[in-house]
């Protein structure tokens, strides 16, 4: 057995001890809410771990270690976090995205077993292997819950083609239909420097317009 399958085995073994204890306590609160007994349970777990609504297929918690990883300043995905987690992760692997989906909407059983590609918050990707479970709620799936460990030696150079957080915040912006001024002003920039910023996007995703970039990236404002 060569070393990624020994980690996808280690990683299988935690997310059952992980279900083992959603088995024997309360999961869920009111509303779907944590139980924040949970919160510190994941907390404390040396996997990056990352729990999804199968209904809306959308991230609604990670625990420290992820969010530390990805420079977040919360445990639960809002604005520009939730827009930067899609950015970031699904178009550098869009299999990812397309095997969750499809696993998903088979019933989700089983384990699903993927290569990651995630870009931490010093703007540098790194290659990672996860496991996802789903949780059930009256025999339907409901929940997903995944667990994610870093491949070894698979740190490298961000490419120079790689949008920056800033631009992403930028292009947020312009996809809600603010004007460059208006940009200036919430990021305490100078209208030159958005300029120059929006240049940069324009070039890298190879487009010419706002118009293009909203057709590009109207899925992830839905």
């Amino acid at each position: 057995m060569n070393n990624q399958h020994l980690k996808f085995a280690e990683l299988v073994q935690t997310i059952d001890a992980v279900f083992n204890q959603i088995e024997m306590n309360n999961f869920l609160e009111v509303d779907n809410v944590i139980n924040p007994d949970f919160t510190n349970f994941f907390n404390a777990f040396d996997s990056y771990i990352t729990l999804h609504d199968l209904q809306k297929l959308k991230p609604i918690f990670i625990n420290d270690k992820m969010k530390n990883y990805y420079g977040f300043e919360k445990n639960t995905f809002q604005d520009i976090d939730y827009f930067y987690y899609f950015t970031t992760i699904h178009p550098s692997s869009y299999h990812t995205l397309l095997d969750s989906v499809v696993h998903f909407k088979k019933g989700g059983e089983g384990y699903l077993k993927l290569e990651y590609k995630l870009k931490n918050n010093a703007g540098k990707f790194e290659q990672f292997l996860g496991v996802t479970k789903s949780i059930f709620i009256n025999e339907k799936p409901v929940f997903a819950l995944s667990l994610l460990q870093k491949k070894e030696d698979s740190s490298r150079e961000n490419n120079q083609n790689d949008l920056t957080k800033r631009e992403l915040e930028i292009i947020l912006l312009i996809c809600k239909g603010k004007k460059q001024n208006e940009i200036s002003d919430r990021l305490s920039i100078s209208v030159e420097t958005t300029k120059v910023h929006i240049r940069n996007i324009y070039r890298k995703l190879e487009i010419n317009s706002s118009q293009e970039l909203m057709i590009l990236y109207k899925d992830y404002l839905e």
